[in-house]
């Protein structure tokens, strides 16, 4: 008997921007992100038991609304750059959080994020860019929080 299944894997990210004055979400966007080839390459080199590829395990926001493309490999212009706040596992899933507080990247109209993985270390534009998503502004401000919780599924094509 041959067994001929496709591995399927999508990632969908939630961001509640939080109103931290009155303790209340303002607004919610939910959105479907792209894997990057670089991505993909990622799983491929952890699967294959390359010598010191590690997993996913920077967040990063920017302010570009550049199109995602397959081809991206940094996001277009990272203002800001985190570990992430908690991660969980379930059957074929991985919940990555992040919870952007008051005090971090006021200033900036964010439109982007992403999620890098490998050699990322805290410095901008370092690892393997994992994802990457665009999305309507947030204008961040002390008075704005953001969670960003991404869902990566890990299924099977028909």
């Amino acid at each position: 008997m041959i067994y001929n299944e496709e591995m399927k894997i999508n990632c969908n990210v939630k961001i509640d921007v939080w109103d931290i004055e009155v303790n209340k979400i303002i607004e919610t966007i939910d959105k479907h992100n792209l894997i990057v080839t670089n991505g993909k390459n990622l799983i491929r080199d952890m699967l294959g038991l390359v010598a010191g590829v590690t997993g996913l395990n920077y967040f990063a926001i920017g302010t570009d609304n550049t199109t995602v493309q397959v081809t991206d490999t940094t996001l277009g212009t990272e203002v800001f750059r985190d570990t992430f706040t908690k991660t969980n596992l379930s059957s074929a899933k991985i919940n990555i959080q992040y919870y952007l507080g008051s005090g971090s990247a006021n200033g900036n109209t964010l439109t982007e994020a992403g999620l890098f993985g490998d050699d990322a270390t805290g410095t901008p534009d370092s690892g393997t860019l994992f994802a990457r998503v665009t999305h309507t502004s947030i204008v961040k401000t002390s008075s704005i929080a953001v969670t960003y919780s991404w869902d990566v599924n890990i299924g099977w094509g028909d």
